[in-house]
This record gives structure tokens, sequence and C-alpha cells, in this order.
């Protein structure tokens, strides 16, 4: 996905929960929650499972190219990529959480 269509998703979904807001009589707050919380239980349960299937992936690719160097760096790269996702979506996860923006909204 490029910049451009990036953008225009969350556009998209600001007016949205824009149009929601003035449409009705509810606190914006409640809105919003309700827009971030599936966004929230999606993402909490793809990442974990996109990171430990990358670094299986990696780590299968890695043993079974034992005759081939250039496969056993393909396969060494992916594990490390899959390593420094695994830290990354553990330090947001904790960097949101301490801000309170994972626990403002009651689960859905």
């Amino acid at each position: 996905m490029d910049k451009n269509t990036i953008l225009f998703a969350l556009i998209l979904i600001a007016t949205v929960v824009a149009s929601f807001a003035a449409a009705s009589n509810m606190d914006v707050a409640h809105i919003v929650c309700q827009v971030i919380n599936p966004i929230k239980n999606t993402v909490t349960v793809i990442a974990p499972t996109i990171v430990i299937t990358a670094f299986i992936y990696g780590g299968i690719r890695y043993t079974f190219s034992a005759d081939d160097p250039s496969g056993r760096t393909q396969g060494r790269n992916i594990c490390i990529h899959a390593l420094v996702a695994a830290i990354l979506l553990l330090l947001v996860t904790a960097i949101l959480t301490s801000m309170g923006l994972l626990t403002a909204c009651p689960s859905s």
C-alpha cells in the first residue's frame, strides 16, 4: 500500500466517525471506542500469528537450505526480521498501555 492509500483510508475512517458523532447524540469517545475496539482486537490476534508464522518459516527455510548459503542467509534474515517485529509489537503494546490508550475503551 502506498502513502496515498493509507492517507485516504485514515481520512475515510475519520469521516465515518465524525458522521456518526454528528448523526447521534452519543459521546464522541464512545463512538471512537466502537471503531477502535474491533481494530485492536483483530490486530492483537493477527500480528502475533504473523510473527510466529514468519519465524517458523524462516527456521524451516534455514534448516532445509543446508547446501545453499544464500538460502541459509535468507532463512536467517527472515528469523531476524520476525524477532524484530515481535520486539516492536511488544514495545508498541507496552507504550500504548502505559499511555492508557489500550485500556481507555471497555472491551466489546
